[in-house]
């Protein structure tokens, strides 16, 4: 299964949206992407100034990706974390991004410029590889990446796995870390570079068992890492673990601007394309970014909850909320000390998260109006809010103290309070005949 076998789906099912206007990637393709975000992915025929085409808004909606994978929307998270408990090697084959083998000038890749004010062009979409330097394993991973010239890049590393290949790399005396930089991949892939899995696990053999051992790596030729055999551009390069160069300002998952600082240079030194690749762009702050965000802490906040031995529903990091702010959670509470419980575990599952609501499994964790139905009759101020004060807080949130890291976290029990029969807070239901199940059929 490759990008383009999902976007025919998307084409077979009238959802890829085609816009034939000659249009540039500074500013121009990006203010239609915002225009269209969460409609449906879009393929731009006509970029002006350069032969290809650009893809977005590839994993445009929960229901998009969840259907990408096999999978009803409800057993999404499910799914996810027995493929990071159950991760399959990759097979090594040579594929269609081997078409044409040299050293693409990035001038001639139309990367996108986002935003007014941001540095320039940037790439977003693509998921990085490299090698554990230890040998173990490998990591695969999102980074934005600034275009500096016609082969350089700076990259945006925060902590995590590829954090500590530089350091170890910087510390063993190396000079380079090897990466490929893969754009245009399966939804699949997508997800699975944002996911977290152990330090020795690749996110390559994650992605590999939500496509059913249909993942195959080719090996690059110009550097010591491997890419998937489908992509449609891959860009090989070269971490220079000892020079920076200013990445940013740029515009973050919240929308809001976040200052420039030194990050490690990048250095391509070859490149694999399909002949009549495709450039994917991702538009910062879009719902597809805050759901590729979002979805890998989901995980995290529904394993811990469950771990706690309660049924749950659903998780959802609201994209309203950046889908990094906001969480709701939707569980099968039977004891009163279950919310308070929940709303800690969630908490703990996603340090960054500022304010939490829990819901009873009658409420769908994904629609806010029925979230905001839940807080309007069953939640009182005085008994149902909790208050966690000089807490840690992301730095992504404008509002609290940027410079020592706090804030304040909320937590919100919109639970059926006790006292009360269930009654008391269900809905009414309007009886559905024969013939107007016929009606709605025929309307489908």
């Amino acid at each position: 299964m490759t990008l383009r076998d999902y976007l025919r789906e998307m084409e077979a099912e009238g959802r890829l949206i085609h816009v034939d206007e000659p249009l540039s990637p500074r500013y121009e393709i990006p203010y239609v992407i915002k225009k269209h975000d969460g409609e449906g992915p879009i393929l731009f025929d006509d970029v002006e100034g350069f032969d290809g085409k650009v893809v977005a808004n590839v994993c445009y909606s929960r229901e998009s990706i969840s259907a990408s994978l096999g999978v009803t929307r409800d057993r999404l998270h499910e799914h996810l974390h027995h493929a990071l408990n159950n991760p399959s090697p990759c097979r090594t084959e040579d594929g269609p991004v081997m078409e044409v083998v040299g050293n693409l000038s990035l001038h001639e890749v139309p990367v996108l410029t986002h935003y007014d004010e941001e540095q320039g062009p940037y790439i977003t979409s693509a998921v990085v590889y490299a090698k554990n330097p230890d040998g173990a394993g490998g990591n695969v991973s999102y980074h934005r990446m600034d275009v500096l010239d016609n082969n350089r890049l700076s990259i945006c590393i925060q902590p995590g796995h590829l954090s500590r290949y530089v350091e170890q790399t910087r510390e063993s005396g190396g000079e380079t870390l090897d990466i490929s930089i893969s754009i245009g991949v399966h939804p699949a892939v997508m997800l699975a570079g944002a996911l977290h899995p152990p330090f020795n696990v690749s996110e390559f053999d994650v992605a590999n068992t939500l496509l059913d051992g249909g993942l195959k790596l080719c090996e690059c030729p110009h550097v010591d890492a491997f890419a998937p055999s489908d992509t449609e551009l891959v860009l090989e390069a070269r971490i220079m673990v000892n020079e920076e160069a200013l990445e940013g300002p740029y515009v973050c998952v919240t929308g809001t601007r976040k200052e420039s600082k030194p990050q490690p240079v990048v250095e391509i030194v070859g490149s694999m394309h399909r002949e009549d690749y495709l450039y994917q762009g991702l538009l910062a702050a879009s719902r597809e970014h805050r759901l590729l965000e979002g979805i890998p802490n989901e995980v995290k906040v529904w394993e811990r909850i469950r771990d706690l031995g309660a049924a749950v529903k659903g998780v959802n990091m609201t994209p309203s909320g950046s889908s990094w702010l906001h969480c709701v959670a939707s569980f099968e509470k039977t004891d009163e000390e279950d919310p308070r419980n929940v709303l800690m575990a969630m908490f703990d599952a996603q340090p960054a998260l500022k304010h939490a609501v829990v819901v009873d499994s009658d409420i769908d964790p994904y629609d806010t109006y029925d979230v905001e139905w839940a807080l309007a009759t069953r939640f009182q101020g005085d008994k149902d809010l909790i208050i966690i004060p000089n807490s840690y807080a992301s730095r992504l949130d404008p509002s609290s103290d940027t410079e020592n890291r706090l804030g304040c976290k909320a937590g919100f029990d919109a639970t059926r309070p006790p006292g009360k029969t269930e009654e008391t807070f269900e809905k009414g239901i309007i009886p559905i005949s024969n013939r107007v199940n016929k009606y709605l059929r025929a309307l489908r």
